[in-house]
């Protein structure tokens, strides 16, 4: 069919079906498994370290950016407040999970989005059916119950969109790098 006669819900379309296909594995899993009490660190630090002080309006940047162990999860602590200030300060672990849910579907539905736009034939088809598999695995079930994958999933969905961009505009400015 013609680009012209399209429509555009059929050019987002493979995008919105993957996005819901993935956010239903994961929100399933949430929503039977999941408990809305913080587990084992969470109550230090996202409860005491993060999400305290930003209640009290003493958060700091300094704080915002500090490692947690051997992580630096700046990504996830501010994803944490929004989602905090959006459930009305309401500190839940399954709105939290369900939040990460959302972003792992984002992350999975612009793989499928770049497979199906860039890929053609029997490679376009293995390839979306592999994107198609993920959210099906349940490895790491538990931080997807415990909301703790989020960076990991904004890294995901970060190096898509540069992949994405990489491979939609190859004459990328120089900038006078070697």
């Amino acid at each position: 069919m013609s680009e012209v006669l399209r429509s555009p819900f059929s050019r987002i379309a493979p995008f919105v079906l993957a996005w819901l296909f993935a956010f239903a594995c994961h929100a399933a899993m949430v929503l039977l498994f999941a408990n809305w009490t913080p587990l084992s660190d969470q109550w230090d630090s996202e409860g005491f370290l993060l999400i305290r002080p930003w209640l009290e309006g003493e958060l700091t940047l300094s704080q915002l950016v500090s490692a947690h162990n051997e992580h630096r999860i700046f990504t996830k602590r501010l994803f944490d407040l929004v989602v905090l200030t959006l459930n009305g300060n309401h500190w839940d672990n399954r709105v939290f999970a369900l939040a990460n849910a959302a972003v792992y579907a984002t992350a999975i539905a612009l793989c499928f989005a770049f497979v199906t736009r860039t890929t053609a034939g029997a490679t376009k088809r293995v390839l979306q059916l592999a994107v198609l598999v993920m959210p099906l695995l349940t490895t790491s079930f538990e931080n997807t119950l415990w909301g703790f994958q989020s960076p990991f999933y904004f890294s995901c969905l970060f190096t898509v969109l540069a992949l994405r961009h990489v491979a939609l505009c190859p004459a990328l400015p120089y900038f006078g790098l070697p």
